[in-house]
């Protein structure tokens, strides 16, 4: 890891509840896709809690590359360096799929690694579906009180649903392998418990107990 600025914790206005700015339905459509199962409530919640961790971890590092640039708005260049500059943001702590990378133009794409096909169809379905994104990214820079530019908001966006769609295959296999027709909270949490690492991983599964534990309470 380099010495450029990071972060690692969400800012006070970025922990108030940022997953309910992530569209369950956007989650909902990928997860579906994704693992070809049912998904639980439960489910959608706990991915859209992962979903919005990561966006803050990256944000609250591209935040503060701006700030030491001086500059108004956050670029994507800005988010590129957040994302290379932190070993663990770099794969988005998958070490097990073949993660996004991000070009430095600022494009997400995904690559194959050594020993790992390219998953083409996780990549379509996060292309076809990273627009869906774009209301959250849009809420959720407005809680934060950040600026991004247009292309900063696309790339998040991208960064969102592939993400997604990485957790969808990962959990889906979960699923399966234990004869299960629902995806649900365990295969979300395992899914993260085996492809993330460190206080990020303790972070995330954190953020979906919590947010997994407010749905249980409007249900019960």
């Amino acid at each position: 890891m380099t010495n450029a600025p990071t972060s690692t914790t969400a800012s006070p206005a970025a922990e108030a509840h940022s997953e309910d700015l992530v569209r369950a339905t956007a989650v909902a459509q990928i997860l579906k896709a994704g693992s070809g199962l049912r998904v639980s409530k439960e489910g959608i919640a706990s991915v859209r809690a992962a979903v919005s961790y990561l966006l803050d971890e990256i944000l609250d590092a591209a935040q503060l590359l701006a700030d030491a640039e001086g500059k108004k708005k956050v670029l994507p260049r800005h988010i590129v360096a957040a994302v290379k500059n932190d070993s663990g943001l770099s794969t988005f702590g998958f070490a097990g799929t073949a993660p996004v990378a991000i070009r430095p133009g600022g494009a997400a794409s995904t690559p194959a690694t050594e020993g790992v096909p390219a998953p083409k169809k996780r990549k379509s379905l996060a292309v076809s579906t990273s627009h869906q994104f774009a209301s959250s990214i849009r809420l959720i820079e407005r809680r934060r009180g950040s600026v991004l530019a247009s292309k900063s908001r696309e790339l998040l966006q991208s960064v969102a649903a592939q993400f997604t769609a990485d957790l969808a295959a990962a959990a889906g296999d979960l699923c399966r392998e234990g004869s299960h027709q629902t995806l649900g909270v365990r295969e979300i949490v395992s899914a993260v418990e085996q492809r993330m690492t460190g206080d990020r991983r303790d972070r995330t599964v954190a953020r979906i107990e919590t947010a997994v534990g407010k749905v249980v309470a409007t249900t019960a």
